[in-house]
């Protein structure tokens, strides 16, 4: 027979990650494409993630959104080793290689709230921690943005 501290556990444990769960998908219900989830390792960095230290806060828009979009998207392809893989309307997904070792990150961004915010994902392929890589391309990324005034 379980105990009643083993049942209070459980449903503890059920009851948080159906919140995170939820938070994550009422975070995504107007973006024009989900962001992919973030694995269960501390090498990702995103806009929709549940987890407080893996979460980056949305980016205010500055701007006309389609003029401004073009414009990120012209700002982040001109990163070294930067790749565009799919674009569509609001939507772009690219790849960032390494210098030094080659290890492929994947990098997401999307219109959310009619265009008034950029949502953000990076995320190591390999590897279980980053040291920081990700929250620090993408922290890199947003100064670069607004200094641009793309984003508040």
């Amino acid at each position: 027979m379980r105990t009643l501290a083993y049942k209070v556990r459980v449903l503890t444990a059920a009851t948080l990650l159906v919140s995170l769960c939820a938070i994550a998908q009422a975070a995504t219900d107007d973006c024009v494409r989900t962001l992919s989830a973030c694995p269960n390792k501390p090498n990702c960095i995103a806009t929709n993630d549940g987890l407080p230290e893996r979460r980056y806060p949305p980016l205010e828009v500055n701007g006309e959104p389609n003029a401004t979009w073009t414009r990120i998207v012209e700002s982040l392809l001109t990163e070294e080793r930067t790749f565009k893989v799919e674009e569509k309307p609001g939507y772009l997904y690219a790849t960032v290689t390494s210098a030094v070792f080659g290890f492929v990150d994947d990098i997401e961004l999307t219109y959310c709230n009619s265009g008034k915010e950029l949502w953000i994902r990076s995320a190591s392929r390999k590897g279980y921690w980053d040291i920081g890589a990700n929250r620090a391309r993408v922290e890199s990324l947003a100064e670069k943005w607004r200094s641009q005034s793309l984003i508040k």
